[in-house]
């Protein structure tokens, strides 16, 4: 018995993998990090992880060569809420440090062992686009891809029929895949000195990612009984790490052993079992196939707990695997597993997906057992206010940690209630209360969210149904009935439907506690708000200097009742800011492709840009804060209502110059402030014939890997000499776009002004395939040439897009 691995590491182990019977036990991933220092001293360079390989590029990019932040790795280099894990992020943060001032060759690297797939699988598309910009080529596979939705989709998954794995399209993909994948290999020597070596390995592993999506889907395709097809299913997820693991056993093979750390039914040696929805599964795991290609070279220790409070696991019984440890370990350690006594399996673990317990099969398939004997998760979560989200829908098991919140005092400019700890005292001080986030890992569009309480008064405040991200939402039922008069009414933009409401109540000082929901308490000092709730605040549409003017809190993308606004009449509510279009456009006036877009947005008082929006708008904004952004692009094959598009012509770069408009009706849009093209018979139709502020420019678009260079300087007409140049480096896919980040992207229609009267012109196109981007070079003069001269420095954020096929409907 020992806390010490390297026990059980010899020199001719290339792989020692570490399994945990259960995701959401805080404790396995502690040790796991403790493990993980030993083994770097004795010559690990590199840790694995069961989690998207693609998305691992991100951390592994921060922890070797310290670039972007560790929020940013956190939050784009993770798979499977992984990324939330508080051991992850502490991991992660260690290793940058193990690295800084070390020669490369003796750093330590971060890689993903999975695909994007577990009870879903995305589209391929993204990661074959890659590979073709990487490789320069000419191709497009968006037609054979088709809606990214229809591969996503749960009955993708659950339904053969629904399934387009199996489409002459998916055939066609693969087949370029395929394709990729040699061409890769072929032109190697010319680009891995053009490019780099790194550069050329992510192409790869984007294509062979793409590969095991269509394997995956090409699988969900195949007709059978539901136990028989989910079998199948988890052998092809785990062939696919299993090659990856080996892949990285190839990089990695110079510079010293690998750690690997996933699920026991992963990692462990012998056939993976387990029981879904009343169905018995089976299949060989990574490890089963690692070990009869490896041999003595894999190593592995299973993971076993006793008891975990924190996620309902009871105290084993006496006569079982893990009675007979828990004898043994007051804490944790490790253990031979040859070492063990014959013993029962354990069988007061009711959950299907976990805990898994401890068999013989099991046992006798791995080299040492790692038992904790006392889950942390209790300890772990924290005891203060506390904001957390569920896990993601479709992964049983894997739950979510919590992060803790502390009251920063009436001058606070924030507020979060969390539903987990005991309850969140609130100071009752006039002003703006609120939270600061301890750890950093809050999202920056939840952070800057204002509540402002004075007294006497009450605020009411309407959370969205709960998100499929990290924020938002409210569970439980019920208000609390506070006395006394509503004096603000503040609602969060709707995601789909209001869920229950939650009152806070502030009453005069000298009054002291009033009579109201038992639930909630009073007192003179403070409002305690129960754990069972969950609310995030948005916006008081209170005037102060942090909230705009009335002009544009008519746009504040509030649900409230229709309202008077400015002078002319009634303002509806602004219409729900979506992913997709609100609807189809079947008879588009104009067809054309949007790609290679780069998203630069700058904040814009919106008094400043309220004089610059065409007639009947107003300005539309998040969070009392409207934006301005700089969208350079290449524009391809424009046509006219169902022709095909003109391949010259109406294919060439453009840069548009657009703020955020909301009208009477609520229809959320844009206006364009200037648009640069390249070619000038567009430019002269576009001013014509839609009266819109086209211009025109000597343009370029320079492609270099995964950088762009958008350059132009303006030709005609006035005003001269207005000129951008822009590069970004484009980063990893955005699984889940913020709030902020929809609102930015998802806009439906334009606002312009044609003889003196308002038109909406609008869209549709598929939902925004997103990138992070980092900004190399930004030199442009276009935004005080357009009338904002005051809008300066760095924007506060920065998008990429591959882009998307549009259609334009009638005004």
């Amino acid at each position: 018995m020992t806390q010490d691995i390297r026990e059980f590491v010899t020199d001719t182990h290339d792989i020692v993998a570490l399994g945990e019977p259960d995701h959401r036990e805080p404790a396995f991933g502690e040790i796991r990090n403790e493990l993980f220092a030993q083994l770097a001293e004795r010559g690990f360079r590199s840790f694995a992880l069961e989690s998207d390989r693609v998305a691992a590029l991100t951390v592994n990019d921060f922890v070797l060569h310290g670039l972007g932040t560790l929020d940013e790795a956190m939050a784009q280099g993770f798979s499977h809420g992984f990324g939330e894990f508080a051991a992850n992020r502490a991991l992660v943060a260690w290793m940058r440090d193990y690295n800084i001032g070390r020669p490369l060759e003796d750093r330590l690297a971060f890689h993903g062992i999975d695909a994007p797939f577990e009870f879903t699988a995305e589209s391929p598309r993204r990661y074959l686009e890659h590979a073709i910009d990487y490789l320069g080529l000419d191709l497009d596979v968006r037609a054979h891809a088709g809606d990214d939705e229809r591969w996503g989709c749960m009955e993708a998954v659950t339904d053969p029929a629904r399934s387009p794995g199996r489409t002459p399209e998916a055939a066609q993909l693969r087949a370029i895949a395929d394709d990729l994948l040699t061409e890769l290999y072929s032109r190697a020597p010319e680009l891995v000195p053009g490019t780099s070596r790194a550069r050329w390995d992510r192409a790869r592993v984007h294509v062979t990612t793409a590969l095991g999506l269509l394997r995956y889907h090409r699988e969900a395709a195949r007709p059978g009984r539901d136990g028989d097809r989910w079998s199948r299913l988890g052998a092809v997820r785990d062939a696919v790490m299993a090659q990856n693991v080996l892949d990285i056993r190839a990089l990695e093979a110079d510079r010293g052993p690998t750690f690997l750390s996933g699920h026991n039914l992963h990692l462990q040696r012998n056939l993976s079992r387990m029981s879904m929805g009343g169905m018995d599964l089976a299949w060989f795991g990574t490890g089963a196939i690692l070990a009869s290609l490896l041999g003595g070279r894999y190593a592995c220790i299973v993971g076993s707990l006793g008891r975990s409070e924190g996620i309902g696991v009871p105290a084993p019984e006496p006569g079982t695997h893990e009675g007979g440890l828990q004898r043994r370990f007051d804490t944790w350690g490790l253990i031979a597993a040859e070492a063990l006594p014959e013993a029962s399996e354990r069988a007061d673990l009711a959950s299907p997906q976990g805990p898994f317990p401890l068999d013989r099969l099991i046992l006798e398939g791995a080299d040492a057992v790692l038992h904790v004997s006392e889950g942390r998760a209790a300890k772990s979560l924290g005891r203060r206010a506390v904001a957390a989200a569920p896990g993601p829908p479709g992964h049983a098991g894997r739950g979510r940690p919590t992060r803790p919140v502390a009251l920063q005092g009436a001058a606070a400019d924030r507020l979060l209630v969390g539903d987990r700890g005991p309850p969140l005292e609130v100071p009752a001080a006039r002003g703006v209360v609120g939270v600061r986030e301890l750890d950093g890992g809050i999202p920056a569009a939840q952070r800057d969210r204002l509540v402002e309480v004075s007294e006497p008064q009450r605020l009411r405040l309407l959370p969205a149904q709960p998100p499929r991200d990290r924020l938002g939402g409210v569970r439980g039922r019920g208000d609390a009935a506070l006395a006394g008069p509503v004096d603000h009414a503040v609602g969060l933009p709707d995601r789909g439907g209001v869920a229950d409401r939650v009152d806070l109540g502030v009453r005069d000082r000298t009054q002291g506690r009033v009579d109201q929901d038992p639930a909630w308490t009073m007192s003179s000092a403070s409002v305690t708000v129960p754990s069972t709730r969950y609310a995030t605040a948005c916006s008081s549409p209170r005037r102060s200097s942090k909230i705009p003017t009335p002009r544009s809190v008519c746009a504040d993308g509030l649900r409230t009742p229709a309202r008077p606004c400015h002078a002319g009449g009634v303002h509806h509510p602004p219409e729900p800011v979506t992913p997709e279009p609100p609807a189809p456009i079947d008879c588009p006036l104009l067809t054309q492709s949007w790609l290679d877009l780069a998203f630069l947005h700058w904040r814009v008082p919106p008094e400043d840009a309220a004089p610059l929006l065409p007639a009947g708008t107003v300005p539309d904004t998040f969070e009392g804060a409207t934006y301005v952004g700089l969208i350079p692009f290449r524009m391809h094959r424009v046509g006219w209502f169902r022709l095909p598009g003109i391949p010259y012509l109406g294919t060439f770069p453009e840069t548009n110059l657009r703020l955020y408009t909301v009208d009477r009706q609520g229809r959320r849009g844009v206006a364009f402030l200037s648009l640069d093209a390249a070619r000038l018979l567009p430019v002269l139709t576009a001013r014509i014939g839609f009266r819109l502020p086209y211009l025109w420019s000597r343009m370029r678009l320079h492609t270099d890997g995964d950088t762009r260079t958008y350059t132009s300087v303006r030709r005609w007409p006035e005003p001269r000499p207005a000129h951008s140049r822009i590069t970004v480096r484009i980063g990893e896919p955005l699984t889940a776009p913020t709030p902020l980040e929809h609102f930015l992207t998802a806009r439906w229609g334009l606002h312009h002004t044609v003889a003196g009267r308002l038109r909406f012109l609008p869209n549709a196109h598929p939902r925004w395939p997103l990138h992070r981007a980092e900004l190399w070079e930004c030199d442009q003069n276009l935004l005080a040439a357009a009338g904002l001269p005051r809008v300066t420095g760095e924007p506060m954020s920065v998008l990429y897009s591959p882009g998307v096929a549009v259609r334009l409907g009638g005004s």
